[in-house]
């Protein structure tokens, strides 16, 4: 009975784990994609197969304008119902991590933001996976596995891509974050809710959440009036606290 508890804990340990993870946009993104492009894999190998077997098309024009009209549609409307699920499904326990690139954004503007930088790489995917399967069929592979060959190569270049950029915009927005607060003085307030360290992001090399001019703090610096927050015993409790009553500032 204790193994079974422990391996019971240890596997719900996984799970929120993954979940953690799972919660990251760029994360999920990334996952949606390739979940949604593999979902579409399923009518878009059906439909080749049964314009080549049932409806007799040989051409091979014809056979990739088919492919890329089904694989589309039916990519695009997967990913619609993955990415509101992850970002902007309503539900009980909070995300753990807010993109600081997107988290204002609605699902429509932010689904279809995804989909415009699909867009912006989709020649590079259909050239890779159209002619994948193009050249494969040539060389005498089966269509579907021809299609599903070349469709799971190009899915795999795009989303490397696609992370790079993705990545790239997270830490500008990040950055640009990070000058706002400290102009406003404020990068260093634990109690600050906008604070660097609510949002968890891959930090780059070098980079650090301190004012850059800041001296360390000695007891002889502080004001006897200002104010200034103590680390107490009594109030380091009270420096996590989300609400205003048992979080209140020690003066």
């Amino acid at each position: 009975m204790r193994w079974w508890t422990a391996h019971s804990d240890r596997g719900a340990s996984n799970v929120r784990r993954i979940l953690e993870w799972y919660d990251r946009r760029i994360v999920n993104v990334n996952v949606n994609i390739i979940a949604a492009g593999l979902l579409a894999l399923i009518p878009t190998a059906i439909v080749a197969h049964l314009a080549e077997t049932v409806f007799l098309v040989r051409h091979w024009a014809a056979i990739t304008i088919i492919t890329f009209i089904t694989d589309a549609v039916s990519d695009v409307a997967v990913y619609y119902l993955l990415h509101w699920i992850a970002n902007h499904m309503p539900r009980d326990t909070p995300r753990l991590v807010r993109s600081v690139a997107y988290g204002g954004m609605s699902f429509v503007k932010d689904a279809t933001l995804v989909q415009f930088e699909r867009a912006c790489l989709s020649p590079l995917l259909y050239i890779i996976a159209l002619g994948g399967q193009f050249f494969l069929k040539r060389w005498g592979l089966d269509l579907v596995w021809a299609t599903i060959i070349g469709f799971a190569s190009a899915i795999l270049v795009t989303r490397i891509l696609h992370t790079i950029w993705m990545y790239r915009a997270e830490v500008r927005a990040r950055d640009a974050e990070l000058a706002r607060l400290r102009v406003a003085g404020n990068v260093n307030d634990p109690y600050n809710p906008a604070s660097p360290a609510v949002f968890s992001l891959v930090a780059s090399p070098g980079c650090s959440t301190t004012n850059p001019g800041s001296a360390p703090a000695s007891s002889t610096d502080a004001p006897s009036n200002s104010g200034a927050r103590s680390a107490s015993p009594s109030s380091a409790g009270t420096l996590s606290s989300p609400d205003g009553d048992a979080g209140a500032r020690p003066g």
